[in-house]
């Protein structure tokens, strides 16, 4: 791998490529200028690559925390009609109960009434046919 037209390759005593460079110390200046700045622009590349991937990463990471907070907040909301739903049916047949209760309660007291009535009849028949009868030719 030439660096330039004046390097050449060699062999040492172990066989290994050895580069001699006859380059003079201002071609070996500008050489090292010419790495820092592709230096500086591999940095500002990669900065440039962090910052965005960083800022696509802030930007999944709100969507993901924005879809979570609203999905909680819909969840919620549906509770929330949910049981006023609920309430309202609990409402009605606590008082179609309540209607359903009365109904009945009066329905019952109009039977104890008239088994009331059917009792003292049968008590004033039951004292009658036992009572002493003071004529007994009225038989």
């Amino acid at each position: 791998m030439a660096l330039n037209g004046n390097s050449v390759p060699s062999l040492d005593n172990n066989h290994h490529a050895v580069w001699q460079n006859d380059l003079t110390s201002q071609q070996l200046l500008n050489l090292t200028q010419q790495l820092d700045d592709k230096s500086a622009l591999i940095l500002d590349l990669q900065q440039t690559a962090f910052k965005a991937t960083f800022e696509i990463w802030k930007n999944f990471s709100q969507a993901q925390i924005n879809l979570v907070i609203d999905l909680f907040q819909l969840v919620m909301e549906q509770s929330l009609s949910a049981r006023e739903r609920l309430g309202i049916i609990a409402e009605y047949q606590l008082r179609r109960l309540q209607e359903i209760t009365i109904s009945e309660q009066s329905l019952t007291l109009e039977a104890a009434e008239i088994f009331q009535a059917q009792t003292e009849a049968v008590c004033e028949q039951v004292t009658e046919i036992w009572r002493p009868n003071s004529d007994p030719s009225s038989n």
